[in-house]
């Protein structure tokens, strides 16, 4: 997803083709994770914050979770003390919580899952397949 995802922002999202609803999904852990993309969305750096979030999953475990969201928030020059305010006060908990029980009623059960026109898909697909799906249905 990290290589489709910012190319459908950029040729459909952002050319007002499509509409791009997230929802947080929580199944594997990732309240912190989803509050802390909550939490760079106010110094709009939701999206960089989601992609590091992704490129470096394998790193974000453990006892310093905080202290390594609070480093990818260093990393993307974000105001560490604004952030480190908004990650600590749980600012995002129930908007991240919602956002995870209304995908979960609207049957969304894996991430990523895309609804394009009535066709549900579920997993990443190669870029030229969604390019492919999203122009038959923004024709």
């Amino acid at each position: 997803m990290l290589e489709t995802e910012p190319k459908i922002r950029e040729e459909f999202v952002k050319t007002g083709k499509v509409k791009y609803v997230f929802h947080h999904i929580l199944d594997l852990g990732s309240d912190r994770h989803s509050q802390a993309a909550e939490c760079a969305g106010d110094q709009g750096q939701f999206w960089p914050m989601h992609e590091l979030l992704y490129e470096q999953q394998d790193k974000l475990t453990g006892r310093n979770l905080d202290a390594a969201l609070i480093g990818l928030a260093r990393e993307l020059k974000l105001d560490e003390a604004q952030f480190t305010q908004c990650l600590t006060s749980n600012k995002y908990a129930k908007l991240v919580k919602d956002a995870h029980d209304t995908a979960k009623a609207q049957g969304i059960r894996i991430r990523p899952t895309f609804q394009i026109g009535q066709r549900r898909i579920q997993g990443a697909l190669p870029w030229p397949q969604f390019q492919a799906l999203l122009a038959e249905v923004t024709k």
